[in-house]
């Protein structure tokens, strides 16, 4: 299934929660928003690659057992926010280990991306539009992490603007990025995982609900 055929996908896109907590109610808005849609053809043409085989096969985790996205995306994030500590907490002397962690960090998100395209053609409204936003801020993210590696030796303080703003979008797409693994429980799995019986309680054949 992919996100190109969108229309023709059931939309169970959810009413927006009265009395839940605020952050619930703004996701639900966001899987609500029909103008997220307009994302798709573009990322779309970027994930035309991981449909193929073997290449999908491989991005999707399909021998590992589940997908792999998740924690590819610590490689990135670790070395990123090493980078920032290091600005922050460190010394004149950590900019140059600084930088090279700013590097290793970017290309650590080539992997961390492809496997995210392969995993957003597996979604379907409303799950598309927020891993659409998700995929959208990662790429804001990377340019401006880009941004400041390519600063920050002639303009520290604007390498490291840069970064903290790369780190606040990072923080929001992570968070975007965990809705859609937690709450809506997308991402590729083994089907034994699920004929197992084990898993989220309240999911399990024969469980009271209350």
């Amino acid at each position: 299934m992919t996100s190109a055929t969108a229309d023709h996908l059931p939309d169970s896109t959810p009413s927006v929660t009265v009395g839940a907590p605020l952050l619930v109610r703004l996701v639900q808005q966001l899987e609500r928003t029909a103008a997220l849609d307009r994302l798709a053809p573009a990322l779309a043409g970027l994930a035309s690659p991981a449909g193929r085989e073997p290449l999908q096969r491989i991005l999707l985790g399909r021998d590992v057992g589940h997908a792999l996205h998740p924690f590819l995306t610590d490689l990135p994030i670790g070395f990123w926010t090493s980078s920032l500590a290091l600005d922050l907490l460190g010394h004149g002397k950590d900019r140059p280990a600084s930088r090279r962690l700013l590097a290793a960090g970017l290309a650590a998100a080539a992997p961390a991306a492809a496997t995210g395209l392969a995993e957003w053609r597996q979604t379907s409204r409303p799950e598309t539009r927020v891993a659409s936003a998700h995929g959208t801020l990662n790429v804001l993210a990377l340019g401006l992490y880009a941004g400041s590696y390519a600063t920050q030796e002639r303009s520290p303080r604007l390498g490291l603007a840069l970064k903290l703003a790369g780190t606040a979008v990072t923080g929001l797409s992570g968070f975007l990025g965990g809705h859609l693994v937690v709450a809506r429980r997308t991402g590729s799995r083994h089907p034994a995982y699920r004929s197992d019986g084990t898993g989220p309680v309240l999911s399990r054949p024969g469980t009271a609900t209350g």
